[in-house]
């Protein structure tokens, strides 16, 4: 019988990743600084995900906190910066490791040479796209394309029209303030 991969997924939250990949055949452990009393998997670590030894593992899985790089944390002046930039810090402490791993975030998040996935991509009815840096070779699938008549969400704020489309934010479409 062989052994399974020891997988260790950083900044788990309730085990979303970590449930794809258990299903996938990984033997997962999470790690998140917050207590997760529902998460998916048995083996869980209440713990600074910078800080865990990475020491016994054959892969790493990390999702660190989006807010930073989410379009919506620069809809207030000084919002952004309430919250970590911790993609080079993760990048560091897995680069230093030296073993096989995945970072995956939102879009804009300062990935090097990221794949884009989306779960169109593989029959979901999900658009949201999302960013895979990894220092193994990564290739998408091809992109389905979107369906017509899709939902256009407009937030209009201070006279700029801002179009958010799958995630992509478009600027400046001024808005007229004469009829």
């Amino acid at each position: 019988m062989q052994a399974l991969v020891r997988c260790l997924d950083l900044f788990c939250g309730a085990g979303g990743a970590s449930l794809g990949l258990c299903r996938a055949g990984f033997d997962v452990t999470g790690v998140d600084i917050n207590p997760q009393p529902r998460y998916i998997c048995r083996k869980f670590i209440r713990g600074d995900a910078l800080a865990q030894d990475l020491t016994g593992f054959d892969f790493v899985w990390a999702s660190p906190p989006c807010q930073h790089y989410s379009g919506m944390s620069g809809c207030r002046n000084g919002l952004r910066e309430t919250y970590p930039d911790l993609i080079g810090p993760v990048r560091d402490m897995l680069t230093t490791w030296g073993g096989p791993w995945i970072i995956e975030n939102v879009m804009g998040a300062p990935l090097r040479n990221p794949v884009v996935l989306c779960g169109e991509m593989f029959g979901l009815k999900t658009y949201r796209h999302r960013q895979f840096e990894s220092n193994l070779p990564l290739t998408a699938p091809p992109h389905p394309g979107f369906r017509k008549n899709k939902s256009l969400f407009i937030f209009i704020k201070k006279g700029w029209l801002a179009r958010f489309v799958h995630t992509r934010l478009t600027f400046p479409a001024k808005v007229s303030k004469k009829p």
